[in-house]
């Protein structure tokens, strides 16, 4: 039985999705059609939408877990080169890494990240989206170092800001793996030269770089989230309009699996009580004061890689 020799393993919010797809394109990269499995995290926190307070039992993961139990997740696969899949927690879920150490200590690892200023934003909406998150995004960032110190669960789900530290996940990982086993690029990157960063994705799983190409420039897992217009913030219409949006949700997941399929469809019933995210007007200063708070991060993890991430500096300073 085959086990994976390559994993995408974040970050949350920054393309991971997208370029999994891209993968599915090659003939010899096999990539597990379920995504974010999730194996490495805690089952505790992973998925979960209610908040916990406290840590996961770790022991209890070890117990529930096994190498062979790993393996057979990837029974389908058929003789190809590249086996994997991707996970968008495990680069920042620090149990995650010694887990994957233990079972694939060879293992490729594939980071992508993103300018975190706008992968706080975007990680946010996602939470709201799904329920989770409440607060406003200024407030969820000021509750966040107290959520995180007192809840596992906050911090895998509700870390905007700390999660865009990228060189503390990168530092944790390489304690564990090689340098030569951690391929790090940027969303910003991919959007703009998508053929040329794919191909170093293919270069360093080892499998031929002109093949797989036929999806490269197409956009994945675009944040859908929709918000109540404000007409319908009148309590009880609130409520009934909410009712409604999440019973609807439940019917579209039953009558058609392609995720994307179901939110187009949300956007247009739900377009006279619901606006869509992407449509509100960004908090500019204060994703400009994040973006400055990042810099000294960004600093570091250049000179831990030895890269050039001027990607991740947002449009005040750099390319993206």
């Amino acid at each position: 039985m085959s086990k994976p020799n390559y994993l995408i393993i974040g970050e949350r919010r920054s393309g991971t999705t997208t370029l999994a797809n891209y993968l599915t394109d090659h003939p010899e990269v096999f990539v597990h059609p379920r995504p974010d499995i999730g194996y490495f995290i805690d089952e505790s926190i992973r998925g979960r939408m209610n908040w916990l307070d406290g840590e996961p039992d770790e022991k209890a993961w070890e117990q529930a877990h096994s190498l062979e139990q790993y393996a057979e997740l990837f029974a389908t696969e058929q003789g190809h080169k590249a086996i994997g899949e991707k996970s968008a927690d495990y680069l920042f879920w620090r149990p995650a890494h010694q887990r994957i150490s233990s079972f694939l200590p060879n293992a490729k690892l594939i980071a992508i990240l993103r300018d975190p200023a706008e992968r706080a934003w975007s990680h946010y909406w996602n939470e709201v989206g799904k329920g989770r998150e409440n607060l406003s995004f200024g407030d969820a960032l000021k509750a966040e170092p107290d959520r995180i110190a007192k809840s596992a669960y906050a911090r895998d789900h509700l870390s905007y800001k700390t999660r865009g530290y990228y060189h503390q996940s990168i530092g944790d990982i390489l304690q564990l793996f090689q340098r030569d086993q951690l391929l790090v690029i940027c969303l910003e990157q991919l959007i703009k030269e998508p053929i040329p960063t794919l191909q170093r994705v293919y270069q360093f799983l080892e499998v031929d770089p002109s093949r797989g190409l036929g999806l490269a420039g197409e956009r994945f897992n675009i944040n859908w989230t929709m918000i109540q217009r404000s007409w319908v913030k009148v309590p009880l219409i609130g409520r009934a309009e909410e009712f409604v949006f999440k019973t609807a949700n439940k019917v579209l997941r039953r009558l058609t699996k392609d995720k994307d399929r179901t939110r187009q469809i949300q956007q247009v019933v739900f377009w006279p009580s619901r606006k869509p995210q992407a449509k509100l007007e960004k908090p500019v200063l204060l994703l400009r004061q994040l973006r400055e708070e990042y810099q000294e991060s960004i600093d570091h993890l250049e000179d831990l890689l030895g890269q050039d991430f001027s990607w991740l500096r947002g449009p005040r300073r750099g390319n993206s």
